[in-house]
């Protein structure tokens, strides 16, 4: 993992959940016949950390990881994250093979399309994409008030973009 806090990185997910959740609903209104979900990401990126970390903590024995990956479904169902379970196994997946792009695009197109077939055309985009941005986020050379940009500026990013569309939306 690449944090010096698991703690304190899964902390600001859940603030973040909570924040960009309001932003969120201001476009996504849940419907009389919906019940609550967690439409952001931000739950399923706490999730996601949970997996990698409980993997992490028992990637030698086989039954416990099998017990985390139960309960992250479980918790996924539960709480109705963006995606559900797939997105965790999606996420989790960049993580274990991210040594390894071929492996990784292989077993991401093999969730994928078990859930989302019709998208299979963008996700082979995006998966190109994420595979070579490399040069793109490798933060080694930047100073810490580059990296500080970097760390907030995606947290900040996210809920301004809904309360941006929300804008247009009532333009429109």
């Amino acid at each position: 993992m690449h944090t010096k806090n698991v703690y304190k990185y899964f902390f600001r997910l859940i603030i973040s959940m909570f924040i960009c959740e309001l932003p969120y609903r201001l476009i996504f209104p849940i419907m009389p016949q919906e019940g609550f979900y967690f439409g952001n990401i931000m739950a399923t990126l706490a999730l996601t950390l949970v997996a990698v970390y409980l993997f992490d903590k028992v990637k030698n024995n086989l039954f416990l990881i099998g017990c985390s990956f139960i309960l992250m479904f479980i918790l996924s169902s539960i709480l109705q994250v963006d995606a559900g379970f797939f997105s965790i196994m999606l996420a989790f997946n960049f993580f274990y093979f991210r040594d390894n792009p071929v492996t990784k695009l292989i077993i991401c197109y093999l969730i994928y399309i078990t859930r989302y077939s019709y998208f299979l055309i963008g996700l082979i985009i995006i998966l190109l994409l994420a595979m070579f941005n490399n040069n793109l986020t490798n933060k080694e050379n930047y100073s810490l008030k580059q990296k500080n940009a970097f760390k907030y500026g995606y947290y900040l990013f996210y809920p301004l973009h809904f309360v941006i569309l929300y804008l247009i939306k009532l333009i429109i």
